[in-house]
């Protein structure tokens, strides 16, 4: 038998050679200009200083050894200021308008973008051991039946770093690389080094209290790892809080160090993922990829995030998420319970409905959205980060964090559109609406006064906005993107839930009641109505209403621009006078973050802070007041989205034959430049699909790259190291041209 799997794992590999050497062989990225090195190339890069304490260990190219220090580390500030937001007057003019008179590129340049992978090895005697500690901590039978391919490693991390590193070139900043650490068992404690070792290394030991040790992949280059960052999960598992220190008011109770004992080491990827907010040096806008995610050519970073139009969010219209969990997902190895749970919490903040399924393929994420997830559903998510495995018990289920960023994202944009209008606009200093709030939905609304009818009928018009933003990007400099395409963009509204309406321009119609979304007898009524309450109603209590009236508020604006939304250009708001500072209160503008509507106050007296309409150039006032135009673009501009798809596929891999197939399929769909091969083969697997993917890697992404200096010089790709039938020549034609 064993004879026969070698003749077939032959045949395999040479067929499989034939499929993929008429692809891009290796990844060529000309968008980029010159991927080969230069004589500069690395000047910058950082230098290895072991005085920091993170030392590699001697014949063990597989970890590194990481001290555990009293106190720890201050974790990073959340909810910070946004530094990739465009100028004031660029923005403010884009809200209202639809139009931006900046031609000069270098008012605000393209941003730059991290790459973020999280990496296991269970190959890893640390890892093993760590692994079964916590499964008999948690009352779960000690086995790697059924999970072994949850954590096989096939060498995928270096060719989706790689991928990544290639498809967008100098537009990545950093390259964010998250391991496990685990603690060292008696018998390795010798790795550790004496005293007089680290005297002689610079390393201070004073507030040293043990050691770890952390996973990296073996071709990784830790000493010269250029603008790769490395992070443990002991880096990132934090509870949140205000930056004077104080815990979350729901986490009051929580022990941090207890919190941390239980949920560390982690091999739950859902939970780490939702960490991501306490990654130090973390960008703005950032991908986030699972190591078997690959791009297949080169990429724009509009592809995933706009400077205008935000980041672009690849859901599926037809494929809904209900809100509720079921018993037995309570300890599923799937993804199901992780996005019914985050679905959950959603509808428990905004409204309640099935939201769409995001795809498996690498996603955009937001800082923003990321932190604001980990404070408004603090209670929950800290429950959830005790799930150290899928299979764990504790909580209701596990969160995804890519469901619940991308569902935040769509949301808050929503919320903020309502509340500007209803909040702000209309009920004003006093947050009361009048004869003239009345007159202004009449007006909306196409009604005669005395005459106004029940039902009212809304037909969308059609809008100019992603036509616009071609022209848009190419007069202020920025990238189009490559391979995307961009159905909707939330400066239209809110999304359609309607694939007809998203994809085929279908009209889009709504019917609005004024009976059921306003107040009783609101037009022939001259009694004050709260304009908080109103809002509540469209938003959360019946977001039919409020999907409606955003509609109808588009509409108004004309073919581009929110105008109709806004408050007036000389719109000022006083708030009251020596309030104290609230948790989580920051020059930025954000509405509650709380986990449930009910209990959040949306008045404009708890929510409109002095200083919040400043920027970078603009002065707050210094009588107080704040200008609610520019609070107001300030706070959605943290919100917008664009809804777009790419060309991608996903594969999950059960044997050799099905692996050459995929490879096949990428073959013949050169379009394709997003993919996820997902290994789902038995534990018992042989190496075959292991060998082809190390050489379908290869034969792709190898190759000197300047974006490229953080692998060691002599790292092999394939376990046997050996070429793959026409590689060699291929090699000797790139030398020749280089």
């Amino acid at each position: 038998m064993s004879a026969l799997g070698a003749v077939l794992c032959f045949w395999a590999l040479i067929l499989f050679s034939y499929t993929v050497y008429d692809r891009m062989l290796p990844l060529r990225v000309p968008d980029y200009g010159d991927v080969w090195w230069t004589d500069n190339d690395g000047a910058h890069d950082p230098v290895f200083n072991p005085s920091h304490g993170i030392l590699p260990i001697p014949n063990d190219p597989t970890h590194l050894l990481v001290p555990k220090r009293d106190p720890r580390p201050k974790p990073v500030s959340i909810l910070t200021e946004l530094e990739s937001r465009p100028p004031l007057d660029m923005l403010t003019e884009f809200f209202i308008t639809g139009e931006i008179k900046h031609t000069d590129p270098s008012a605000h340049a393209t941003p730059l973008i991290d790459l973020v992978y999280m990496f296991v090895n269970a190959s890893s005697d640390y890892f093993h051991a760590a692994k079964n500690a916590k499964m008999i901590e948690e009352g779960m039978p000690v086995a790697d039946a059924g999970h072994i391919h949850h954590f096989r490693d096939n060498g995928e991390l270096r060719g989706a770093m790689r991928s990544g590193a290639l498809a967008f070139g100098d537009r990545v900043r950093d390259i964010h690389l998250i391991t496990g650490s685990y603690e060292i068992p008696e018998e390795n404690k010798h790795i550790v080094p004496s005293a007089d070792e680290l005297a002689r290394l610079g390393v201070s030991t004073s507030d040293i209290t043990g050691w770890t040790v952390s996973q990296i992949p073996e071709w990784f280059d830790y000493e010269h790892r250029a603008n790769v960052k490395h992070h443990t999960h002991s880096d990132i598992y934090y509870l949140p809080r205000d930056d004077d220190g104080r815990m979350h008011s729901a986490l009051a109770d929580e022990d941090e160090d207890h919190w941390r004992s239980l949920s560390l080491p982690s091999f739950n990827s859902f939970e780490i993922e939702n960490r991501v907010g306490w990654v130090e040096g973390l960008s703005d806008n950032f991908i986030f990829n699972n190591d078997d995610m690959f791009f297949l050519g080169g990429l724009a970073t509009s592809d995933f995030h706009h400077p205008l139009v935000g980041p672009v969010l690849r859901i599926e219209p037809e494929m809904l998420i209900k809100t509720e969990v079921g018993a037995n997902l309570l300890s599923s190895g799937g993804e199901l319970g992780g996005l019914q749970h985050a679905a959950l919490l959603l509808s428990s903040r905004f409204a309640y409905k099935k939201r769409e399924y995001t795809h498996h393929m690498p996603k955009a994420f937001t800082k923003t959205m990321v932190h604001e997830s980990a404070v408004m559903f603090a209670q929950s998510m800290t429950v959830a980060g005790t799930r150290v495995f899928r299979q764990s018990k504790r909580g209701r289920a596990d969160i995804s964090a890519a469901f619940l960023g991308a569902h935040l994202q769509i949301e808050r944009w929503r919320e903020g559109l309502l509340w500007k209008y209803i909040v702000a606009k209309l009920g004003g200093q006093d947050g009361l609406l009048r004869a003239n709030a009345r007159d202004q939905l009449r007006k909306i609304f196409r009604l005669q006064k005395g005459n106004e009818d029940d039902t009212i009928v809304i037909e969308k018009i059609k809008r100019s906005t992603l036509r616009d933003v071609e022209e848009l990007s190419d007069r202020a400099g920025w990238e189009q993107p490559l391979h995307t395409h961009y159905y909707f963009s939330s400066f239209d509204g809110h999304l359609p839930s309607s694939k007809m309406v998203l994809h085929q321009g279908h009209p889009k119609h709504c019917v609005f009641s004024v009976s059921q979304c306003l107040p009783e007898g609101f037009f022939s009524s001259d009694e004050d109505v709260s304009a908080v309450d109103v809002f509540r109603t469209m938003a959360f209590e019946k977001h039919g209403c409020g999907d409606c009236f955003i509609d109808a508020l588009v509409n108004e604006s004309g073919e581009r621009g929110l105008s109709a939304f806004f408050p007036s250009a000389d719109a000022l708001y006083f708030p009251p006078k020596d309030q104290p500072p609230r948790m989580w209160e920051r020059s930025e503008p954000m509405l509650p973050l709380t986990p449930t509507w009910e209990e959040a106050d949306f008045t404009m007296a708890y929510n409109v802070r002095t200083g919040q309409d400043a920027w970078k150039g603009v002065r707050a006032r210094t009588d107080g007041a704040v200008r609610m135009r520019e609070w107001c673009v300030k706070m959605l501009s943290r919100y917008p989205y664009t809804y777009g798809r790419t060309p991608s596929r996903f594969y999950m891999v059960h044997n050799a034959t099905e692996f050459t197939r995929y490879v096949d399929d990428l073959t013949k769909n050169t379009d394709i430049v997003l993919t996820c091969i997902n290994d789902d083969q038995p534990d018992d697997a042989d190496g075959t699909v292991r060998e082809l993917f190390q050489n379908w890697m290869e034969m792709l992404f190898s190759g000197p790259s300047r974006f490229v200096r953080y692998e060691k010089a002599d790292a092999k790709w394939s376990d046997n190291n050996e070429p793959m039938e026409g590689q060699e020549e291929e090699e000797k034609e790139t030398e020749t041209e280089t």
